[in-house]
């Protein structure tokens, strides 16, 4: 079931480090992950962008703002944006909000790096790449080439596939193992569809098997005894100091007899005094009737912790 209207995932933090000190670990974010390249910045208003491919979606941009609070205090505003359209699938918002659990880490880990570690490790990456110059130059005279442009090759992949395929191996910039991934994934579906007329009459069958496998399964859940739609089973919890953040692994299980197609958590912490200080979101999307899986609630900037509560938020069939 599509969601519709979802705004663009943000999330904001302060934390103790002086915004020069954050600014240099946002623009080296590529040294802790290369899946996120640098596009733009404007460094009076302390506004950085970074994109990402993702596998057959023209990708998201990453928008990053910096506030200095005070000499010594920083605020992080993060926001994730498609590049066309806006979120309409839970699982495009599950994957919003795994970069900005990405983008937060690398952040984290980069501040806790003195400017010298992070030089070195520009000077590692250089070494293992060889020279730096001479490959910058190769790519200037190709990147204006039509099949280097990333979402001009996954369109002609969907639109037309003999020509997307072509470009799709021109490309520098896609990986060797996306582009085996594509091309496989075309010519299943091209086998597929050649045999559509079998497959639609084999679904016909399976879908009343399934339909009478659902009636008996409903009337079995009716006998039994009344439980939540979503059962939270068991859960652990783990601190990074970095950025104050807790990550709390929830153990869970969808009690019901269909598909949940987006489910999400709420993680309300509070201080000794039961005053609340801060909350924390996680998601899932696609969780298959009877079945468990564990979902990760994080709460960045969390101060004074002493305990925490975790409850079912959102459930979308």
């Amino acid at each position: 079931m599509a969601v519709l209207a979802i705004p663009s995932p943000k999330k904001t933090t302060q934390v103790d480090f002086p915004i020069e000190r954050v600014k240099l670990s946002v623009l080296n974010i590529n040294l802790i992950n290369d899946k996120y390249k640098f596009t733009t910045s404007n460094e009076i208003f302390n506004q950085y962008t970074y994109e990402a491919l993702e596998f057959l979606s023209l990708g998201v941009y990453i928008d990053i703002n910096l506030n200095r609070l005070s000499e010594d205090k920083t605020e992080i505003s993060v926001e994730i944006r498609r590049k066309l359209g806006t979120f309409n699938q839970s699982h495009e918002v599950t994957k919003a909000n795994e970069h900005l659990v990405k983008i937060f880490d690398c952040i984290a880990k980069l501040t806790a790096k003195s400017e010298e570690e992070i030089e070195n490790i520009k000077q590692q990456r250089v070494m293992k790449n060889g020279n730096t110059s001479n490959s910058t130059s190769k790519h200037r005279e190709i990147s204006n080439a039509w099949y280097e442009k990333n979402w001009l090759v996954i369109l002609l992949c969907v639109l037309f596939f003999p020509v997307g395929l072509y470009a799709l191996w021109k490309n520098s910039s896609i990986a060797k193992g996306w582009k085996i991934a594509i091309t496989v994934i075309i010519s299943l579906i091209i086998l597929t569809n050649l045999g559509d007329e079998k497959i639609k009459t084999n679904s016909s069958n399976a879908s009343t098997v399934s339909s009478e496998k659902e009636s008996i399964a409903e009337t079995e859940v009716k006998k039994t005894e009344s439980k939540p739609d979503v059962e939270i089973l068991k859960q652990t919890a783990t601190y990074q100091d970095v950025m104050n953040a807790y990550t709390i692994h929830c153990r869970v299980r969808n009690n019901t007899s269909e598909l949940i197609s987006y489910v999400d958590l709420k993680a309300t912490f509070y201080d000794k005094k039961g005053n609340i200080v801060g909350t924390g979101i996680g998601n899932a999307a696609n969780f298959a009737a009877g079945a468990e899986k564990t979902i990760d609630v994080m709460g960045v900037d969390i101060q004074n912790c002493d305990n925490y509560e975790v409850q079912v938020n959102n459930i979308l069939n």
